[in-house]
């Protein structure tokens, strides 16, 4: 077996939220800064051609504009926020067998489809967290995902993952699709989990 040491840069990716989705509502900050910053700006060029009162009008502008923007995305939890969320907290129930939280992360009728276990069925796939993977596995962090709802009720994610263990992979990539009751509703539940890259396995999906 050809074992993949390194990882591809071939990998997978998931569809990058729209600019406004992306730039607005979930990373508020580089933009509500750059609206202080041309504020800023604003005002000095205007108080160099003594125009004090305009100048403090533009800084006054580029502040309500970008904390406004800023309170905006942040009280505002979108549909992928919480999704990467979710995935994160089902992560970290995998590594640490925690059956009750993969209960409710988990679809009925999930599947685990990879060359060392090939699953189907909730309580199925909690046996083999809280038996193998929870023994194993020290330490994990997820060090990376991209997520994409794709419909009303149907979303999927892509992580990577690092894990500290006496016997398993170093770094590791996962897709998971996932199901939600309706159009709106944040209980994510994992439908299917598939290995996309595992460190030291060819083919980890089998």
């Amino acid at each position: 077996m050809t074992q993949s040491i390194f990882e591809p840069s071939d990998l997978p990716t998931l569809k990058e939220p729209d600019p406004f989705t992306h730039y607005v509502l979930e990373s508020p900050i580089l933009p509500s800064i750059a609206l202080l910053l041309l504020g800023i700006v604003l005002m000095l060029a205007l108080r160099s051609r003594a125009q004090t009162r305009a100048a403090l009008g533009a800084l006054g502008a580029g502040l309500v504009l970008g904390a406004g923007l800023f309170s905006a995305g942040s009280l505002v939890t979108t549909d992928r926020e919480t999704l990467i969320e979710t995935n994160t907290t089902l992560i970290h129930a995998a590594a640490t067998g925690d059956a009750p939280a993969l209960r409710e992360l988990l679809h009925e009728d999930v599947r685990v489809r990879a060359r060392f276990a090939n699953v189907q069925g909730r309580e199925d796939i909690i046996a083999l967290s809280t038996n193998r993977a929870a023994r194993i596995i020290e330490s994990h962090t997820v060090r990376e995902t991209q997520a994409q709802v794709m419909g009303p009720r149907v979303a999927r994610t892509l992580v990577k993952v690092r894990i500290q263990g006496s016997t398993a992979p170093n770094i590791s990539w996962w897709m998971l699709d996932w199901e939600r009751s309706a159009p709106g509703a944040d209980d994510w539940r994992a439908t299917r989990i598939e290995p996309v890259w595992i460190q030291g396995y060819d083919n980890p999906a089998g």
